[in-house]
């Protein structure tokens, strides 16, 4: 041995290191033993004769074989003791014989590690030696694409680690089911392969997290304890307290009210009474309107989807306790109770008419930590209303699409659409919004009910038109197994025949009038017009005669528009102070029209096998749904549930259609099952 010194002392498992030569032959390898036992420390220091007699006493099973030169010796000792250890080591040649044996003393104190540390990976990075994760955590049953399961992260460290030479540690963990339930974990061999599962402590390793999963409903305890390199363990062993619900998916429907109640102001600001949209949806009589009604629907839709291997469960509006719909009140939009949330197959959340208030960024990320939650292990989501970018998830304009919306529905751009205002009515989204256009010949085009919709003021102002309907994109690339479908796109007031404005009280453009032409600004500078059929000074009490329309701005994506008429020059220059009376007509088509604004997302998990046979070639596509989920950001209270003719089921409402159409696709057979071959 050239390496440590003799007599060297330590508080860590030190590299020792020995050379070997063989003068008539080759070093085939070594043989160590550490030895602690009083005998051998007594013989060692007697002489040479107790010393041989003992060396040959040593039995052969005591010798530990390696053909390396060096190897990391664990002096095992007990906390706050030096011991003394006899290392002895010994060549063997290409014969087997062995060589005469090498002896260093060697000194070893030791402390215990301190107690490990803990975190939850979804939580603050400190780490812990007690913890309690305050959120109630859904569980899946298997790891999944979407689900990574509790993850819990730990790390330890030892009053013996010096730079340098770090104490290796090694961590066994145990989960118990409160009160007093030992969990089964996975036992995993060298290769990190489940092999087994049993209750109790786990093997001794270097692993440094765990991931947790398959557990049912209830309280948990996690316990961590850690060893050095002397198998000294921790005085204090870390524990981690959780409360977990494991999904049941036994109901089908939990439609979630969010329509906020009104502030003094919001009447005057396109507000309507939560009570009165939402009769929209349950019906007068509060039995269920149009959403009873397409239970119905969907029951006959779901023979036409069904097979001899796939049965949809039976759509069945029923509200009473425990029954498989609920209408659950959130108009504070707190988070959804995560016991609730998991007892229901779909959710359908509904927020038609956000009032003023903008979301702060903690209110969003806790209102989208349940639902994301809740997808993660396999629910669907059906989410509609007005405003959802900019009021639900403060997202202002210009915003990318933040990873919620992303993840969970496929959109990578937002158009969000602040409150409108009179004031700004190219900033908060002009009123525009005529209805809905189906991509899809089963899903009916939608029309806005003006008798509805006529109850909206924009500051004690009627809108012609219901302004604030967001739209956003798609990647029309599919990623990995996953698809967006765009199911409806934005039909304008303007598609079509125009949209006409009368009375208007135009604002005098001073800068371009003279006292035979004057130049006035539309309510709308953005949009463009196509023509002026009359313009009348009140105040003066003479009309002018319309000339033509014209882009200020060379650009012609944010044109600044303006009319251009011919005024007596009897009458004098027309001025802002002037009354005006101006009717005109936009271009028949906005930049909101046909923009997607509902959409279709699955988030698959699959796997992709390809067989070669020579020239010839097999591939095997096999993958089924995570979580399904719909986005439409119009409000379904605004529309018309006129006659629609479906194809297959002849005339039916269309609302209720387009309902029994979701009911469905959330619950019907996605699963892609194929094989190809080729040459």
């Amino acid at each position: 041995m050239n390496f440590p010194e003799d007599s060297a002392e330590f508080s860590y498992a030190q590299i020792v290191y020995w050379q070997g030569y063989d003068p008539d032959g080759r070093v085939a390898g070594f043989e160590y033993f550490d030895d602690t036992s009083q005998v051998g420390l007594n013989a060692y220091r007697a002489g040479n004769a107790q010393w041989e007699a003992y060396l040959a006493s040593i039995p052969a099973s005591s010798w530990s074989r390696t053909n390396e030169a060096s190897r990391q010796i664990f002096l095992l000792t007990d906390v706050g003791v030096i011991t003394e250890h006899l290392f002895m080591v010994r060549s063997l040649d290409n014969l087997d014989v062995r060589s005469p044996i090498a002896v260093r003393t060697y000194f070893r104190s030791n402390l215990a590690p301190n107690a490990p540390r803990v975190r939850w990976s979804m939580g603050p990075t400190t780490y812990e030696t007690e913890l309690t994760i305050a959120d109630t955590l859904l569980m899946g049953d298997t790891l999944t694409v979407t689900y990574s399961g509790l993850r819990l992260l730990w790390q330890g460290s030892d009053p013996d680690s010096r730079t340098g030479n770090l104490i290796p540690l090694e961590f066994s963990y145990a989960v118990v089911r409160l009160p007093a339930d030992t969990v089964a974990l996975p036992v995993y061999d060298d290769s990190n392969r489940v092999v087994g599962y049993r209750a109790g402590w786990s093997d001794w390793g270097e692993t440094s997290q765990i991931a947790l999963y398959g557990f049912e409903t209830g309280d948990y305890v996690f316990s961590l304890r850690v060893r050095d390199d002397g198998l000294t363990l921790s005085d204090t062993i870390s524990h981690v307290n959780f409360h977990v619900i494991k999904p049941t998916f036994h109901r089908t429907l939990l439609i979630v009210d969010e329509n906020k109640a009104l502030g003094a102001a919001d009447p005057q600001r396109g507000g309507i009474h939560p009570d009165t949209i939402m009769k929209r949806y349950w019906g007068e009589d509060g039995n269920g309107g149009f959403v009873r009604d397409a239970f119905d629907i969907a029951e006959i839709l779901a023979s036409f989807v069904e097979s001899d291997t796939f049965q949809i469960p039976p759509f069945v509006y029923d509200t009473s306790d425990d029954g498989p719909v609920m209408w659950y009140s959130n108009r504070t939009s707190n988070p959804i109770p995560v016991g609730l949330i998991q007892q229901f197959r779909s959710v359908w959340i509904i927020d038609d008419d956000n009032v003023g208030t903008v979301r702060s960024q903690a209110d969003v990320t806790s209102w989208e930590a349940p639902i994301s939650s809740y997808l993660d292990v396999g629910g669907t989501l059906m989410w509609s209303g007005r405003r959802l970018f900019h009021e639900t998830l403060a997202l202002s304009s210009g915003a990318g699409a933040p990873p919620f919306v992303r993840d969970y529905f496929g959109i990578y751009t937002v158009r969000s659409k602040q409150q409108y205002s009179v004031a700004t009515p190219s900033e908060s989204g002009t009123p525009d919004f005529a209805g809905a256009s189906s991509a899809d010949p089963q899903w009916p085009d939608l029309e806005v009910d003006t008798s509805f919709t006529s109850r909206l003021r924009y500051f004690l102002q009627p809108v012609a038109c219901p302004p604030e309907i967001e739209f956003f994109g798609r990647s029309s690339t599919p990623q990995s197994f996953d698809f967006a479908t765009t199911v409806y796109n934005y039909v304008s007031c303007t598609a079509g025949q125009g949209l006409e404005l009368t009375n208007i009280d135009c604002s005098v453009d001073e800068r371009f009038t003279t006292p035979t032409v004057v130049c006035l600004i539309p309510q709308t500078e953005n949009l463009a017009l196509l023509n002026v059929t009359r313009i009348r000074n009140v105040t003066r009490g003479v009309d002018a005669d319309f000339i033509n329309v014209a882009n200020l701005e060379d650009n012609p994506i944010n044109p600044i528009w303006r009319i251009y008429a011919s005024i007596p020059f009897s009458a004098g220059v027309w001025t802002d102070e002037d009354v005006l009376e101006v009717d005109y007509y936009y271009i028949p088509l906005s930049d909101d029209h046909d923009e997607p604004i509902g959409v279709h997302f699955v988030k698959y998990e699959g796997t992709i096998e390809i067989e070669q046979d020579g020239s010839f070639f097999r591939t095997r596509v096999t993958a089924g749904p995570r979580y399904r989920t719909a986005l439409f950001t119009f409000p379904l209270s605004y529309l018309k549930n006129d006659t629609f003719v479906h194809p297959l089921l002849g005339p039916v409402p269309r609302l209720t259609m387009m309902l029994a159409n979701e009911l469905v696709f959330f619950q019907q057979n996605l699963n892609v099952n194929f094989e190809n071959d080729r040459d």
